[in-house]
Parts: structure tokens; sequence; C-alpha cells
């Protein structure tokens, strides 16, 4: 839904903000194929309402490059200068193997992934693991542990619904 992707932008978007260390300033954000694609597009038009001037450019990151139209691995480099920090975002993280894939990918691309956000850690040991084998931080908004004890009643993300005069949980 609309305002549950919305939500997740924000919160994304949040956490990001929350780190004030410049080693982590970033040009980018990049969505891998698939489930981070739409997160990714929800970071950047979330910082684009946050501050318009700042906003960065999104980047795709295939799991393989194409043999036909672009062939590339990873979209939109034409927006960003070699060298640029980038911001990745993940649906789910449970092992860590295709976020550090990812990671190598922009990388090769010319970029410079620094800091990886998931929306779910799956508690798996993935994010140590993408911190041990690439040097990039890894974070997640939830543990799974933390979603399955979630009630109904616990109402932790209150995410106005349009079509509901402002009522609605996420």
């Amino acid at each position: 839904l609309p305002h549950g992707l919305w939500g997740l932008g924000n919160l994304l978007l949040q956490s990001y903000l929350e780190d004030d260390n410049e080693a982590l300033l970033i040009g980018a954000v990049a969505g891998p194929a698939l489930g981070g694609i739409p997160l990714a597009s929800a970071f950047m038009l979330a910082a684009y309402e946050y501050d318009q001037s700042e906003a960065p450019p999104m980047l795709l990151v295939r799991k393989q490059a194409k043999d036909h139209g672009t062939q590339n691995l990873v979209e939109g480099l034409d927006n960003v200068d070699k060298g640029t920090g980038v911001l990745i975002v993940e649906d789910v993280v449970t092992k860590g193997g295709s976020t550090i894939l990812t990671i190598e990918s922009l990388r090769a691309a010319g970029v410079e992934p620094k800091l990886v956000i998931a929306i779910v850690d799956r508690e798996a040991g993935g994010l140590a693991r993408i911190k041990e084998e690439t040097g990039v931080e890894a974070r997640a908004l939830f543990t799974m542990t933390e979603i399955l004890n979630v009630s109904p009643d616990d109402h932790i993300l209150f995410i106005p619904n349009p079509n509901e005069d402002g009522e609605g949980f996420f």
C-alpha cells in the first residue's frame, strides 16, 4: 500500500539521519533487485520531501547483467560521480550473501557503499557478516524477534491511511 511504503521510506531516512557520522555521508541510495528497489525509491522521495536540495539519486543493482538494453549491472551511475558514498537499503537480511554481492558490484562500478539499512534482520548473522567481510556498517529497523512479538494492540508504528481520514496502522 502507498502509505506503508511512504512510512518505510521515512523510517529509513530517520534511521540514516540519526547517525551523525561524516564518514557515512552519501550521495546516492541503492536498491538491490528486487525487494530493495521500491525501498530505495521510497527513501529517495522521503529525502526529497525532507530537503529537496540534498535528495540523493537512486541506483538499481541487478543480480546479474542483462544481455540486452544497457547491459549494466548497476543502473543510474550517470547521475553520480566516481567514489560517491552510497546507502544500500534492503528488505530483509538473513545471512548477508546477496548484500555482500551488492556491495561488491557497487565497488566494481566505482562508487563506495557506506551503510546498509535493512527493514528486517532475520537474526541469522547477516548484519555482522556484512561488516566483517566488507567493512560496511549494517543495521536493521526491526529484528524478526521484534516483529514476531508484536501484537496489533502494540501500535508500534502509526501511519495515517488517507482512505480512512487519517486512521490506520501499519
